[in-house]
């Protein structure tokens, strides 16, 4: 298999927070890699080296099921870490092993199956010893511990090159023209022979990891769907664009999206604790939807959207949201919104299909119950959350 090739494209440019790449893409179509919302994917793609190292973007960002946020290159998945501040390379290549995809791996990539059973005993030193120990081909061993960007990183030891490429998972095995060895987020080939069209005899190259996400569609299908710049920046799922048109149907829908900016934000399913139906997130620039409710009717949808673009009216208008009383106070408006939008969508006089729908009628018949009942049973539910902004 070939390694990354590196060309300019046509419709490559800056953008704002950013990059816009066409490389995997077609006509002026593409994706980019940007630091919108604090998620520094471009700033640490650039740090790990860039397309020589990770290849170009393959995918927009999305939440995957563990609740992290994702974006795919050719050569790598980057998963933004909040509490490290920065992006590492997700574990590739296990993750296709746990969805069955080894034998695959092996007869189409020539990619080792991971050796499962060590010798180490579940001693995680001696398991790090040992699989270090499989590093036996001098090329490929080279090509593990080289510094992929010296002009930033000065020092480059072991550990920095475990954190990037992950653990041995197999020895080095022979394949027609080249060597290779799998590693837990990358695989590395050296080429013992030469091949027209593939790289020279004694070069050493990553498999695209990220490219076979895709081939075994491991991804999202919106988010490997390539984009002009212009709309490449914020991705909705498509899943939601029906929730998005019977918020517009309500008048009070219309008029938060247009207060709340949406043009900016994207709609997105993200896993979440049950209690929770939707969440607005400022910094990630994204409004989502737990994905308990993916069966949900469109309305009931809207209602949720309703509420959370309350919250991003109100953070675009600068009100005290991260304040002790504009946190209960918000949250009294979003409430509010949000049967309202029910209301006009006509939920309440439909026959509830499921837990969302009750629980919409059920918030309804509380705003209607006059203030003090409202206001009490909201100030019991968010006592902890809002209690934060009070120190």
């Amino acid at each position: 298999m070939p390694g990354l090739v590196h060309a300019a494209g046509p419709a490559d440019r800056e953008v704002r927070n950013g990059w816009f790449f066409s490389q995997t893409g077609a006509d002026d179509a593409g994706f980019a890699i940007t630091d919108d919302g604090g998620i520094t994917f471009w700033r640490d793609f650039r740090r790990l080296g860039g397309v020589e190292t990770l290849g170009y973007p393959t995918s927009h960002r999305f939440v995957g099921g563990d609740g992290f946020i994702y974006q795919a290159t050719q050569g790598a998945l980057l998963q933004w870490r909040p509490e490290m501040d920065r992006t590492v390379l997700a574990n590739t290549l296990d993750l296709l092993s746990d969805r069955g995809h080894d034998e695959w791996l092996r007869i189409a990539r020539a990619i080792p199956t991971p050796i499962s059973d060590d010798g180490s005993r579940g001693n995680q030193a001696a398991a790090a010893a040992i699989r270090l120990s499989w590093l036996e081909d001098a090329g490929i061993r080279e090509a593990f511990f080289r510094n992929p960007n010296p002009a930033v990183f000065e020092d480059w030891d072991q550990s920095d090159s475990i954190q990037l490429y992950g653990y041995p998972t197999s020895r080095p095995t022979r394949a027609g023209p080249f060597i290779i060895q799998r590693f837990q987020r990358v695989a590395l080939q050296r080429w013992v022979e030469d091949v027209p069209g593939m790289p020279a005899r004694g070069m050493t190259v990553r498999v695209l990891a990220g490219d076979m996400l895709k081939d075994l569609d491991a991804l999202p299908r919106f988010a490997g769907l390539p984009l002009a710049a212009d709309r490449a920046r914020h991705l909705s799922d498509p899943l939601l664009s029906a929730a998005l048109e019977a918020t517009r149907r309500s008048a009070i829908g219309r008029e938060l999206l247009s207060r709340g900016k949406h043009e900016g934000i994207a709609f997105v399913w993200a896993p979440m604790a049950e209690e929770y139906g939707a969440m607005y997130s400022a910094r990630a620039s994204w409004i989502a939807i737990n994905r308990r409710w993916v069966g949900a009717h469109p309305d009931a949808i809207a209602a949720l959207i309703a509420h959370e673009v309350s919250h991003a009216a109100d953070y675009a208008e600068g009100k005290p949201i991260w304040s002790g009383t504009g946190c209960f106070e918000t949250e009294f408006d979003a409430f509010r919104r949000q049967s309202e939008v029910w209301v006009q969508l006509d939920g309440l006089v439909r026959r509830a299909r499921d837990d969302l729908d009750r629980q919409h009628s059920s918030i309804t018949n509380l705003v209607r119950q006059g203030n003090d009942a409202f206001h009490s049973r909201i100030s019991r539910l968010y006592e902890r959350e809002c209690a934060r902004f009070r120190r």
